[in-house]
């Protein structure tokens, strides 16, 4: 998880074998530099509402496909 902080554009999707918490953990990991993220729609209604707001407010642009 190391590496993830230097990640700026990520899509997280089409990946099956991934559990909410895992692309929580990403997302926590990543939110420092990522700019753009686009992930599966129905990951909204799971994630919890601080990551989605943390991702915001650092300018994070969140596309859900």
């Amino acid at each position: 998880m190391g590496n993830l902080t230097r990640l700026q554009d990520a899509k997280l999707v089409n990946l099956y074998n991934v559990s909410t918490n895992g692309f929580e953990v990403a997302l926590r990991a990543s939110r420092v530099r990522l700019k753009k993220v686009k992930l599966i729609a129905s990951l909204r209604l799971h994630l919890t509402p601080d990551v989605v707001k943390t991702l915001k407010a650092r300018g994070c642009r969140i596309r859900w496909d």
